[in-house]
């Protein structure tokens, strides 16, 4: 799979959203005020972040510019945090499972980063001889407006997939059978997730460890004992 390809297709799904929706937010306003908005929610985010606490992210501008800041740098984190999981747990760290499936509960999804990031890993395993590869995503965010935004990130990572795999010449051929591999459904309270039969589970807050939920998102980490659980407190 070519890294290049790769991360081409993920910088223009981000960007291609973030600029479809800037114009969508921005409609009927002077360009000033649509640069007074985006500058706004920019330094929202960092006194947020700064604090420990999360943005506005039911603000569409906020959740927008989060985006674009730092939704490739995320699927980049959980793609390498996988790998490293893959690598302790197994010899062939290609191996996503040996389970007939794959559930991960994503904890404060955001904008859908695992979900790219589990996608990445499934297509090195399908390059490594692996087939049959079973991955379902429960993606779970009490704000669902940074969801909406990745499934959006997402359709258009999926489109300019499609569109590469149908040159001749398309190096990712992995990629686009990985995307057909990886099912996921949203949610807003973790009440609302059913753990599937003959899965083996993981439960991940790799993104959103924020101060504010840390007692809460260690409870979920911990109440099954058959996940794996995968976080990082970058906050």
């Amino acid at each position: 799979m070519d890294k290049n390809a790769v991360v081409s297709a993920l910088d223009r799904a981000v960007s291609e959203t973030v600029s479809e929706e800037f114009e969508y937010i921005t409609n009927g306003k002077s360009v000033s005020i649509g640069q007074w908005l985006r500058n706004n929610s920019r330094n929202d985010i960092f006194q947020s972040l700064r604090s420990l606490t999360p943005p506005n992210y039911s603000n569409p501008m906020v959740s927008v510019v989060y985006a674009a800041m730092y939704q490739l740098q995320h699927i980049n984190m959980t793609y390498s945090a996988i790998k490293e999981l893959l690598v302790s747990k197994n010899a062939d760290k290609a191996t996503i499972t040996n389970s007939p499936r794959l559930q991960v509960i994503d904890l404060g999804a955001g904008c859908l980063a695992m979900q790219f990031g589990l996608t990445l890993a499934v297509a090195d395993s399908l390059e490594q001889g692996h087939q049959n590869i079973a991955v379902h995503v429960d993606s779970m965010d009490p704000n669902l407006t940074m969801c909406t935004l990745g499934e959006k990130i997402w359709l258009n990572f999926l489109r300019i997939v499609n569109q590469d795999n149908s040159e001749p010449s398309s190096t990712l051929s992995s990629l686009h059978r990985a995307c057909s591999m990886v099912t996921h459904r949203l949610h807003k309270n973790i009440q609302s997730i059913d753990t599937l039969d003959d899965s083996e589970i993981w439960i991940s807050a790799i993104h959103a460890f924020y101060q504010v939920f840390e007692k809460q998102i260690r409870t979920d980490l911990w109440t099954n004992s058959r996940c794996h659980a995968t976080t990082r407190s970058d906050r």
